[in-house]
Order: structure tokens, then sequence, then C-alpha cells
């Protein structure tokens, strides 16, 4: 569950290729975040992990690539790929 700018919300990933953010008390839609690509995951850091203070989300599909995007404004902040060891 995130706070902040967005008020109290739920983030949801599914493989329909989006992130959704739900309003907590209403159960509306706050935010629709689109890829390219099936979502499998996505967690949340809250308010002060991205560039100006905002919160972030990693998200990921079935590559080794992972997504960090700014919920302020859905634009993603880094592309890390993860290696196996």
């Amino acid at each position: 569950m995130a706070s902040g700018n967005f008020g109290h919300c739920v983030m949801t990933s599914n493989n329909d290729c989006c992130v959704r953010l739900f309003d907590v008390e209403t159960c509306r839609p706050r935010q629709r975040l689109p890829f390219n690509f099936a979502v499998n995951y996505a967690t949340l850091r809250p308010a002060g992990a991205a560039p100006g203070g905002g919160a972030v989300a990693a998200v990921v599909g079935d590559d080794p690539l992972t997504w960090l995007v700014d919920l302020r404004c859905g634009v993603q902040v880094r592309l890390v790929l993860l290696l196996s060891v």
C-alpha cells in the first residue's frame, strides 16, 4: 500500500501489460502505467526514493530486466539488468 501524494492506494500488477494504483477508500483507479511486456511482479518503495522525493515502483516481466518507475509521472527512472550468479 502506498501513501504520500497519492493518498492511500493499492498497487496491482497483471499479465495485461500494466501496473495500476487504486484508491483504498473508493477502490477507484488512480493511475495506470502501461508497459510493452506482461508484468509478472511490481513492488513499491514509498515517497522519497525517486529523484525529487517521489515513490518508485520496481516492475519485472519474464526477462532479467527490472524497470524502476517514478510513480508521480510514470517515467522510467532506471533500467536494471539482473544477472545470475
